[in-house]
């Protein structure tokens, strides 16, 4: 009634059943622990609370900086588990991680998403190109030079590069920008958010930019 597979003898059916109810009743006890459980342990450096130990200690050592896994091939640590053994890869040489659109190997899952994200990237981009030639015409000239734009928007923003207007200023010091997105990677400089983090160890990074050229290091050492 399960799964409506068949059986010769009604006994192989019974405990083929019995597995069924084995599996549904092990889910619903953990599905009941998440209402009923109370986070009893609470770290003594922040208010954070957790159900079990195990977990405490893994978010302590986000306070303390301990790292008691160790590469077995140098003397890298880690504070997870997980970390060690996507670093361990690049010692193996292991590349289990295959692009489903060039079969080119990866030994992170990672680095294989941020590769499929550029076939992507250029599969739509190479759409939208498509369909602006056939459903839109660049109607609006710029009055400086030959160029022509689908959109006012980005006519405006292309004139910019003729007048030098910088209508964008940073709320913490002078500084003007020409483009919305250069000025919000600029005030980050002020704030000090570091939203873009390496995949292969704990830095982070300010620009989106400064993390690919991070990234080039560890990937030059997976290829070799």
């Amino acid at each position: 009634s399960h799964c409506h597979k068949s059986f010769a003898l009604k006994g192989n059916l019974s405990q083929h059943q019995r597995r069924h109810t084995s599996v549904i009743k092990s889910n619903q006890n953990q599905h009941q622990l998440v209402h009923s459980v109370e986070k009893s342990y609470q770290c003594s450096l922040c208010d954070k609370c957790f159900v079990c130990t195990i977990d405490m200690e893994k978010h302590q050592r986000m306070h303390t900086g301990a790292k008691p896994y160790q590469c077995s091939y140098c003397e890298t640590c880690f504070a997870k588990r997980g970390d060690l053994a996507r670093h361990q890869k690049i010692h193996t040489g292991e590349k289990p991680y295959q692009c489903s659109h060039c079969h080119k190997s990866f030994a992170l899952k990672g680095n294989m998403s941020q590769h499929q994200k550029r076939h992507n990237s250029v599969l739509k981009s190479n759409q939208k190109q498509h369909q602006v030639v056939h459903s839109a015409e660049k109607s609006y000239q710029c009055s400086l030079c030959d160029k022509c734009f689908v959109c006012t928007n980005d006519l405006v923003r292309h004139m910019r590069t003729h007048t030098g207007e910088k209508p964008y200023q940073c709320s913490y010091c002078e500084t003007c920008f020409a483009q919305r997105g250069d000025l919000a990677r600029h005030q980050k400089i002020h704030t000090g958010e570091k939203s873009y983090q390496c995949i292969h160890c704990d830095k982070s990074f300010v620009l989106k930019g400064n993390l690919a050229q991070h990234q080039i290091t560890h990937t030059a050492i997976l290829n070799n």
